[in-house]
């Protein structure tokens, strides 16, 4: 069955995929998170975001009202992730919502200091970062 992507928008829709979606029933959470993290980085980078900006606005959405549950989150694997999916879309995230991209700038700052086990967060936070400080359009928002 060939998903439209405009019935993003339809949640009954969505919920009965999800409900029938077996790897969502047998993963643990924060897999599921870093899976659909990964996904929607890799459509970002292999497709023109325009294709997909309602998607896009619906994570944003997502994303603004978990951030809080994102970035202080105990999930490694969702920490590293979310620092890689930023890579590709900060430019068009949070362009309305200043806060979440503070916070989310202030994250990725506060994730180059890790360490030990967390280094990899680290180390895509740094990668993140020199993305986010040489892109042009990015610096009048800071």
């Amino acid at each position: 069955m060939a998903i439209d992507p405009s019935t993003f928008t339809d949640f009954d829709l969505n919920n009965q995929i999800l409900q029938k979606c077996s790897f969502i029933a047998n993963s643990k959470p924060d897999v599921v998170v870093e899976t659909s993290i990964l996904i929607i980085g890799l459509l970002s980078y292999v497709h023109s975001k325009e294709a997909y900006k309602m998607i896009f606005m619906a994570i944003e959405q997502v994303l603004v009202y978990y951030i809080e549950d994102i970035i202080k989150g105990d999930s490694k694997l969702v920490l590293c992730r979310y620092s890689l999916f930023l890579g590709y879309m900060i430019d068009v995230l949070f362009k309305q919502n200043p806060q979440a991209f503070k916070e989310t700038v202030l994250f990725l700052y506060q994730s180059v200091n890790l360490q030990g086990e967390n280094k990899a967060i680290a180390l895509q936070s740094i990668d993140t970062l020199k993305t986010v400080t040489c892109d042009q359009d990015l610096i009048p928002r800071f």
